[in-house]
């Protein structure tokens, strides 16, 4: 008999790497299996339920829980390429079996969020390129010296673009979340100043998204390096500017 392998694909919302792996019908059985990232802060789990049906738990780039699906065996094993989407955004979270097909719609998904980073830019009223995270840094155990020793001063002046405006930022998953979710804001006019006046500017840093008041100058700077700067302004009713 002819073992039906599957691979799976996936984005991992803590360290931005795409994860792959694959799983056959017999791994499926009992507690089921799992493909996790290698930094060990999300995994892919899936185990054969009830009727042939396969259940899959996918952690999610935009929302703080995993998603839980329930599928049939012959979409799960027949097909050359199957995805499924956050509920929420729409947007396809993992990606699963031939392995050619799945990686190459795992590299059209990141053009797309990327594009949405770009458009949340657009929006926020700034040329997409204006602001670069692509500094040269020397890196000790994951985080900037030389961008701290900078802080320490006074901010410096953000260079013109050298290279991929997400890649190069300190988080580029919670980054482009963060922009998703500023928008949303936006949207639902909830992004105000202590002015009182309307409207914002918005510059990308290196590890932060700053919102400054066209009118008075006031500064909201949003940190954008964990899942819990995600998490504090997804908690919040609305972006307040302060003066």
């Amino acid at each position: 008999m002819k073992i039906q392998i599957v691979a799976i694909a996936y984005r991992c919302p803590a360290c931005s790497k795409d994860v792959m792996g694959e799983v056959d019908l017999f791994e499926l059985g009992g507690e089921g299996t799992s493909i996790p990232c290698d930094c060990g802060e999300s995994e892919v789990s899936l185990m054969l339920g009830a009727e042939g049906k396969i259940k899959i738990s996918v952690p999610c780039l935009f929302c703080p829980e995993s998603h839980r699906y329930q599928l049939a065996g012959v979409s799960f094993f027949e097909r050359d390429l199957f995805t499924l989407a956050c509920k929420y955004t729409s947007v396809d979270i993992v990606f699963m079996g031939d392995p050619t097909h799945v990686l190459n719609a795992l590299e059209e998904s990141e053009k797309q969020l990327i594009e949405m980073f770009r458009e949340a830019m657009d929006e926020a009223g700034e040329e997409e390129q204006e602001y670069d995270c692509s500094h040269d840094y020397d890196w000790d155990e994951g985080r900037d010296q030389h961008y701290q020793e900078e802080k320490s001063d006074e901010e410096p002046a953000i260079p013109q673009p050298t290279g991929d405006l997400i890649g190069a930022c300190a988080n580029p998953t919670v980054t482009m979340n963060l922009m998703y979710l500023v928008k949303e804001f936006a949207q639902d006019q909830k992004i105000r100043c202590d002015c009182g006046k309307e409207g914002y500017n918005l510059q990308l840093g290196y590890d932060h998204i700053q919102l400054t008041c066209p009118h008075c100058g006031g500064v909201r700077r949003i940190n954008s390096v964990t899942e819990n700067d995600l998490y504090a302004l997804a908690d919040q009713d609305e972006i307040r500017i302060r003066r």
